[in-house]
C-alpha cells in the first residue's frame, strides 16, 4: 500500500496501491480485505496520470 487516509463523506477510508497485473490487485485485495466481515470495498483502476509530485507527465 502505497498511502492511506482516513475520509469523511462516502468512504471512511481512502487507499492507493500499485500492483503489475490484476491478478496481484486481486491477491492484495483477497489478503487485505478477504477475512474482514461488514466491510465493502470498491476497485478504481488508474488509466493514466498527468501529474505526478509536481511534475506533469504528458
Amino acid at each position: 500500500m502505497r498511502s492511506l487516509a482516513l475520509t469523511s463523506g462516502r468512504y471512511n477510508v481512502l487507499g492507493y496501491s500499485s500492483h503489475r497485473s490484476m491478478e496481484e490487485l486481486h491477491d492484495f485485495n483477497s489478503r487485505a480485505f478477504g477475512a474482514a466481515d461488514g466491510i465493502a470495498t470498491e476497485t478504481a483502476l488508474l488509466i493514466r496520470s498527468y501529474k505526478r509530485a509536481g511534475v506533469t507527465t504528458l
